[in-house]
């Protein structure tokens, strides 16, 4: 069904415009859909997860994805990757001894909600990638238990009790370009050292306390110009106007670790999102239409900066939809990807 969508396409757009540019793009793709294996590939299999699909059957493939998050995991060996649609999905997750990737659709609209659960997102070894998620709800949002280069990215972590992201003897792990509000702390290093974690481009708002660090030692800026994190009770000038805080940030307990580079603004990365380029070669053209496929139908690279700006059509998915969308738009004049995808 999705080859003969997409050779439809192509079939509609030569009848409607004709001439070799078409035929070309119609080999392209053919081409691309030629290498695709469905669900395995050198780099592992994708697995898929949809709470719409709550009749099944359930195989984790694009047809039949799984209901529930916790079923994909479960599913995954080191290497997978398991995408999520937008929905709401109320778990406590675990991710045990797994290096996979954890995909949602969009960070807005894929939701894990703890249900007033003890964790959210409980992550005990392995080193998953964890982006574009709001994770809600829990006692704690995600809690890193034993577990070394973990990354969480992009993610809304939000409105949790005790607090957003809690470590406990876990290092050299990569929370960047989150957005951490409404929790009791931000992020908390408990009572066991958890050491040389990178913690920035994050912004922290609306938390009874931002972070504390305890005697662990970590960092929690990306050096200058990159910056740290936005704290929302930092109070120091920017005399410069390079947008960098002139004095550091302290992180609250017993150590003595600084934000050395406090941002004066929130961090986003929705200001360099070009909703079509999915290269990020700051053009929407046919090399974005190659990208997009191979991410859609056989595990290649996402859209960057978020997969989002794959999502041309306004849906809320990054989906085949997206592909023949942008197909017209550039090879027959149909509308343009939307503003607003991230």
């Amino acid at each position: 069904m999705v080859t003969f969508r997409i050779i439809f396409s192509i079939w509609w757009l030569n009848k409607m415009r004709g001439g070799k540019k078409v035929l070309i793009i119609g080999l392209v793709i053919l081409l691309s859909l030629s290498s695709i294996s469905f669900i395995s590939t050198a780099s592992g299999e994708y697995i898929y997860v949809d709470d719409d699909n709550t009749e099944g059957p359930w195989d984790g493939s694009w047809q039949y994805p799984y209901q529930y998050i916790q079923d994909g995991i479960d599913a995954s060996n080191d290497s997978d990757t398991v995408r999520v649609s937008s929905g709401f999905y109320y778990e406590s997750i675990v991710i045990a001894n797994k290096s996979i990737s954890l995909l949602g659709s969009y960070k807005y609209s894929t939701i894990i909600d703890g249900n007033n659960s003890d964790r959210t997102l409980l992550i005990m070894g392995g080193n998953p990638t964890i982006s574009g998620f709001t994770i809600r709800n829990g006692y704690r949002g995600v809690f890193l238990l034993n577990t070394q280069n973990t990354t969480i990215r992009s993610c809304i972590i939000k409105d949790n009790n005790a607090t957003g992201i809690y470590f406990v003897q876990s290092d050299n792990n990569n929370i960047i370009g989150n957005s951490i509000s409404g929790n009791g702390a931000g992020i908390t290093m408990g009572q066991y050292f958890s050491n040389n974690n990178n913690i920035y481009h994050n912004n922290f708002s609306n938390n009874i306390q931002n972070a504390y660090d305890g005697i662990s030692s970590n960092n929690w800026d990306n050096g200058y110009p990159s910056g740290g994190n936005k704290w929302s009770d930092y109070n120091g000038s920017d005399e410069n106007c390079d947008g960098i805080g002139d004095t550091p940030y302290n992180i609250t307990d017993y150590g003595d670790d600084q934000d050395r580079y406090p941002l004066m603004n929130n961090w986003t990365i929705e200001l360099k999102a070009n909703c079509g380029d999915v290269d990020g070669s700051c053009n929407i053209d046919i090399d974005d239409i190659v990208v997009l496929i191979a991410y859609v139908l056989n595990n290649g690279t996402a859209p960057w900066p978020e997969i989002c700006v794959g999502d041309v059509d306004g849906s809320g998915n990054v989906d085949i939809d997206d592909i023949v969308y942008l197909i017209a738009y550039i090879f027959n004049g149909g509308p343009a990807p939307v503003t607003d995808c991230c």
